[in-house]
This record gives C-alpha cells, sequence and structure tokens, in this order.
C-alpha cells in the first residue's frame, strides 16, 4: 500500500477534526460516493496535511464514474443540492444573534449546530475530489491523436468560464479604481469581509488590505477560456459522453470554487460564537479552536478546560476502516515520518495547470503569515493557495503545488492570471526552499533547480 498526497489545510485542531468525520460518513459514504477507509492527517504548524491509500483512491475514483457512466448516479441533481445546502448553510450562520442572552446549554448546542452546518459543506468535498482523480484520466483518454497537447488541452476543458468568487472581488476592485472613497472602502470591506478568513482564524478583510489590493488588482478575462474550450471541443470531435464528461469537470471545478466560498463564510459568520464561547471560558479563540468539538461542548458544560488541551501543536490521525487513533506530540511526528517516507531530489514532477516556462526565486508559502517575504517576480511554493494568498500570488512568475488537481484553485487562478502553474507534484515544499533558483517548466510538468 502506498500513500496518495491529496491536500494540505491551514487550520487549527478544531476544524481537523470536523474534517476527519465529514470524511468518514459512513451513510454519506453509503448515499453517494465510497472513500478509501486508510487516511492519514497530521496535522503541525497550524496546517494539516491528508493521505490517503493510494489503491483506494483509484477504486472509489473509477466506481464513481461508472456511476455517472451508466446514469446510476445523476452528478448534476447531486451538484445542485450541494450548492443549494452550502447557500442555506451560509445563510442560517449569518442570521445568529443574541448570544450573550442564550444560557450555556443553549449557547452549547449553538456551536453543536454550527458544526453541524459546516460539516454539510465539508462532506460534499470529497466526493468531488473522489471524482475529480479518474474523471480527468477518462477525459484524457478519450481525446484523439489530433490533440498534440493533451495536459493542456485537459486543463482548459476542464476549467470554468464562471468567475472564481476572488475574480469577482477583483473585478469590483478594478471597477473602483486608486481613487475609491472611504464610503466605498467601507462598502466593500461590508460585502467581502469574508474573503480572507480561512480555516485557521485569519483576520476579516480591513480597509488597509483593500487599499492594498486596489493598488494590484487585476481584471480576470474568463472569455478567453471560454473560447479555448470550444476551439478544442470542435477540433477534438469528441461522443456526448466525452462532450458530457467535460462539461462535468468543468461544474465541478465551478463548485469546488463555490462551496469553499460558502465555507468561508460559515467560518465567518460562526465567529460571535466561539468569540462568546472563549469568554465564558476565560480563553483565547485561538486556544479554544485548540479543542476537538466534543471537548469544547463538555468544557462548556462543565465551566471549566483542561489546560493541556489548549495548546496542541501536533496531531496524528491514523483511520484504518473506521477506527480512529490519534497521537499527539513527539509520538504524533515519529509516527508519521515512519508512515510517510519523502527522499529528497533536486527536481519534481506534477500536473501542468497552465503552461509556460519561467525562473525565478522560490518563496515557500504555507500560510497568510509568510506571505510579508514576498516580492516580484518570484515562484511560490506552497502546498496549496487559498484566495487569502492572493495578492502575493500576483506578484508570481509561476505557481507550484503539493496538492491538487485542473480543477484546483491554483489552477484556475493560473489560467485567470496567465501564470504558468504545475499542481500536484506532492512533495515540491520539501524540496524547495525560499532562496532556490528554479526553472519551472509548464510544458513537461517539472520544475527544477538551476
Amino acid at each position: 500500500m502506498g500513500w496518495l498526497y491529496e491536500a494540505e489545510r491551514k487550520g487549527t485542531p478544531w476544524f481537523a477534526y470536523i474534517v476527519v468525520s465529514c470524511w468518514n460518513d459512513r451513510e454519506y459514504s453509503r448515499r453517494f460516493c465510497p472513500f478509501p477507509k486508510k487516511q492519514l492527517f497530521f496535522f503541525k504548524d497550524h496546517a494539516f496535511s491528508i493521505y490517503l491509500d493510494e489503491d483506494e483512491v483509484g477504486e472509489c475514483s473509477s466506481e464513481m464514474i461508472n456511476r455517472i457512466k451508466s446514469r446510476a448516479f445523476d452528478y448534476k441533481a447531486w451538484m445542485e443540492k450541494a450548492s443549494h445546502g452550502a447557500d442555506e448553510v451560509a445563510h442560517r450562520l449569518k442570521g445568529i444573534t443574541g448570544l450573550r442572552d442564550l444560557p450555556d446549554r443553549g449557547l452549547t448546542a449553538l456551536a453543536d449546530d454550527c458544526v453541524g452546518l459546516i460539516s454539510v459543506i465539508i462532506t460534499h468535498t470529497h466526493l468531488v475530489r473522489v471524482t475529480n482523480k479518474k474523471a480527468l484520466e477518462e477525459l484524457r483518454r478519450l481525446l484523439p491523436a489530433t490533440i498534440k497537447d493533451r495536459e493542456e488541452a485537459v486543463a482548459i476543458l476542464s476549467s470554468t468560464d464562471r468567475p472564481s468568487f476572488f475574480a469577482e472581488y477583483e473585478e469590483e476592485l478594478c471597477r473602483l479604481g486608486p481613487d475609491a472613497t472611504q464610503g466605498q472602502l467601507r462598502y466593500m470591506r461590508q460585502k467581502w469581509e469574508w474573503i480572507t478568513v480561512g480555516y485557521a482564524d485569519e483576520a476579516p478583510l480591513s480597509i488597509e488590505k483593500i487599499k492594498d489590493d486596489l493598488a494590484h488588482c487585476r481584471k480576470v478575462d474568463k472569455g478567453t477560456i471560454r473560447k479555448q474550450r470550444e476551439a478544442i471541443l470542435a477540433k477534438a470531435g469528441l461522443s456526448a459522453y466525452g462532450q458530457e464528461l467535460a462539461f462535468t469537470l468543468s461544474d465541478m471545478c465551478f463548485l469546488k470554487d463555490h462551496l469553499r466560498r460558502r465555507l468561508q463564510q460559515a467560518m465567518f459568520y460562526s465567529r460571535p460564537i466561539f468569540e462568546e464561547v472563549a469568554k465564558r471560558l476565560h480563553v483565547s479563540r485561538v486556544e479554544l479552536m485548540s479543542l476537538f468539538p466534543h471537548e469544547m461542548r463538555q468544557a462548556l458544560l462543565e465551566g471549566k478546560v483542561e489546560p493541556g488541551k489548549l495548546a496542541r501543536k501536533i496531531l496524528l490521525f491514523r483511520i484504518d476502516n473506521g477506527k480512529w487513533d490519534i497521537y499527539e506530540g513527539r509520538e504524533a511526528e515519529d509516527r508519521f515520518n515512519a508512515l510517510v517516507n519523502i527522499q529528497l531530489v533536486d527536481e519534481v514532477h506534477g500536473t501542468v495547470a497552465y503552461a509556460g516556462k519561467a525562473r525565478g526565486r522560490v518563496v515557500v508559502i504555507r500560510t497568510s503569515g509568510d506571505m510579508v517575504k514576498a516580492g516580484e517576480g518570484i515562484v511560490i511554493v506552497s502546498p496549496m493557495t487559498t484566495p487569502e494568498l492572493m495578492p502575493v500570488l500576483k506578484k508570481a512568475v509561476a505557481i507550484v503545488t503539493d496538492e491538487g488537481g485542473l480543477t484546483s484553485h491554483a489552477a484556475i487562478v493560473s489560467r485567470e492570471f496567465g501564470l504558468p502553474c504545475i499542481v500536484g507534484t506532492r512533495i515540491a515544499t520539501k524540496i524547495f526552499h525560499d532562496g532556490d533558483m528554479v526553472e519551472v517548466d509548464a510544458e513537461m510538468g517539472v520544475v527544477r533547480k538551476v
């Protein structure tokens, strides 16, 4: 058995626990999508990396493609349901008020409800991840020999020509221009305050941040992607099934962005709930989010917190057919290193998300706090890109990520801004370090030190 690097997420122990729970929801797996039974979730430095059993990922992905192909699973109906469900979650959390007047049990119930609502969005993401893998392989196989650059063709066909939520924000900034009034700035903050809030207690959007974004905003031309997709479809002569698969992947790309939008909004709208819980327990919100959901519930009902749980730094969740093993501290790191062996090399390979070549100095970006290291003309190397990293991505000459496929955030952004991009390298952040000079060959899918 081999471990397939799947993703890295900046977050808190509280959020990591919810992701593990959602991705092991047996009822969801039974009704909608099988999921690998062997998983590793390693948490360190405010981020958790996810590894899945490689053979099981392939089996689950193949099963989903067969279901879609045979019409046993209505993917369109599921996407619509997932989208509307995420909309409802954000709407419900946005309307919460009167927290100070709630008794402890009422606040406990509300915090539990919040976990349940956020879980609705997270659970849907595992179907997208599982299905995406084989769907891209299937589309690549269906392309005729007349299509010379299959990787680029697959990248374009699986793109969405609908703007990402960050592209919408950029478009609105560009319309305002550098002479925006204070009233316009306040309106932008009120409308988009959630856009910088991820899963690791990031600060909401500020007026200062909007001013900086105004100075560097770039319009996104989705018309180019639309024309490229139409040209490839006309040349490829795909069967009805092949065309449907291409449009499904494109819809999936947009759905991932939409789920991310609603999840960030949900995290932002739920902040007052956990601020009130932290206040009653006499701890900071950062400390509070070191607790797992059931520990938070117990602490609020008992009026006290076990001090040792407020400073969790390293965690390993090992899942095997529904059985959880959770390790902390040095034991967690030792077990993880023993399970996942990474060999050091001078070059890495990945999937071309947007073609091109570039050279530059590496800046490794793991959290939004790393953005202070970034200058102009850099190669961003990151476990994954997220919307809060957009200010530095716009300064880059190329993007390289450990995680992701052709519908990942990095892939979408690279095509929107025309940046050479290689995703899914698995180990780029382990191989390259700040200041390394690298060549990004996003024709061949190789990043090498020079």
